[in-house]
C-alpha cells in the first residue's frame, strides 16, 4: 500500500481509478495522489511534452491562455513595481515572454522546467530571458533572490509538494509573492465528468489539490495568503461538461435539443463556482511571512 507524499498516512483509500491507474485518497490530509513511481513520473513529461505538443500550445492554447496570463501579470504588478520574478515550470516561455511586455526595465525575468524541449523552444523565442534546466534546489546560493515566484499548473507535477515549498521559501525574499495555479479535484467540473475529467490528467498529474488542502500546505509552511479564488476557463468548461452531456443522453436528436438550456444552466454554474471554491483552478497569491 502507497503512502500519502505530504503527511505520510498509509491508511488510504482507493477515490478513482482512470485507465487502469489507481488515485488514492488520504483523509487526514484531503489529498490525492496517483500511484506511479517517480522514474515512470519522469518519462512520461518526456513522451507528452514533445515538440508537436509544444509548438501546438504556442500556436493553439496560447489564444485561451494569454488573457489568464494578464490578470496574473497584473496581480503581479499590483504588489511589486520591480524586482526578480522566477517561473518554475516555465514551458516554453509564453507566460514570461507575455510579463516582459512593458516591465522589462524593472525586472529581472527567469524561468525553469525539467524538459530540456520546453528550454530549447524557450531560448530560441527570447533570447532576453534567462532559462535553465536545473532543478529548483539547485538555485539555492544561500541568500534569498526572488521578489516573486510563479508556479502555474506546476505543483500537481511532483510528489515533493512539502520539499519545493520549502525551498520556494528559501528562494523568495521576506514578503515576496508566491502565485499558484492547480486543479482543484473537488470542483462541479471534476465531480460532473468524473473519470473524463480534463485536469485529471493521469499519470502526468501526480497530485490532485482541494482548496482546504493547498491552503493548509501554505500556512504550513510560512506563507500568508493575501488572495485565494477558483476559476473555471469558460471554452474548457462548456467543452467538458457538454462531452459528458451529450454521452450520457439517450439520443443526439435529445442532446440537441436540450443544448442551448442547458449551456444557460452551465454558465450560470460556472459563475457562482467562483465564490464557492468549486471551480475547475484554484489560484492563489501568497506572501512569505
Amino acid at each position: 500500500m502507497p503512502k500519502c507524499p505530504y503527511c505520510s498516512l498509509t491508511t488510504l483509500d482507493i477515490y478513482i481509478n482512470i485507465n487502469k491507474i489507481n488515485v488514492y485518497s488520504c483523509d487526514k490530509c484531503d489529498l490525492l495522489f496517483t500511484d506511479i513511481n517517480q522514474s515512470l513520473q519522469n518519462s512520461v513529461n518526456t513522451k507528452k511534452y514533445n515538440e508537436y505538443y509544444l509548438n501546438s500550445y504556442e500556436c493553439i492554447r496560447c489564444t485561451t491562455i494569454i488573457p489568464f496570463f494578464n490578470k496574473v501579470k497584473r496581480d503581479i504588478l499590483h504588489y511589486k513595481k520591480y524586482g526578480n520574478l522566477l517561473d518554475v515550470g516555465c514551458s516554453t516561455g509564453l507566460f514570461l515572454r507575455n510579463f516582459q511586455v512593458k516591465t522589462e526595465k524593472n525586472w529581472l525575468i527567469s524561468g525553469i522546467d525539467i524538459n530540456s524541449l520546453s528550454i530549447r523552444l524557450a531560448k530560441k523565442l527570447s533570447s532576453s530571458i534567462n532559462y535553465s534546466t536545473k532543478d529548483i534546489k539547485q538555485l539555492l546560493k544561500g541568500k534569498s533572490l526572488y521578489d516573486c515566484v510563479t508556479c502555474l499548473d506546476v505543483l500537481e507535477h511532483d510528489r515533493n509538494l512539502k520539499e519545493n515549498l520549502v525551498v520556494i521559501g528559501k528562494l523568495l525574499k521576506k514578503n515576496g509573492l508566491l502565485i499558484v495555479q492547480v486543479p482543484n479535484y473537488k470542483s462541479i467540473m471534476a465531480k460532473f465528468t468524473a473519470n473524463e475529467w480534463d485536469w485529471w490528467c493521469v499519470p502526468d498529474h501526480v497530485l490532485h489539490l482541494s482548496p482546504r488542502f493547498l491552503k493548509k500546505v501554505l500556512i504550513e509552511n510560512n506563507f500568508r495568503i493575501i488572495y485565494f479564488v477558483t476559476r473555471d476557463d469558460k471554452v474548457i468548461f462548456i467543452k467538458n461538461c457538454y462531452a459528458v452531456f451529450k454521452k450520457r443522453m439517450y439520443s443526439k436528436l435529445m442532446a440537441k435539443f436540450l443544448y442551448f438550456p442547458f449551456l444557460f444552466i452551465l454558465l450560470l454554474v460556472m459563475y457562482f463556482n467562483r465564490w464557492l471554491n468549486k471551480g475547475a483552478l484554484i489560484y492563489c497569491i501568497a506572501q512569505k511571512i
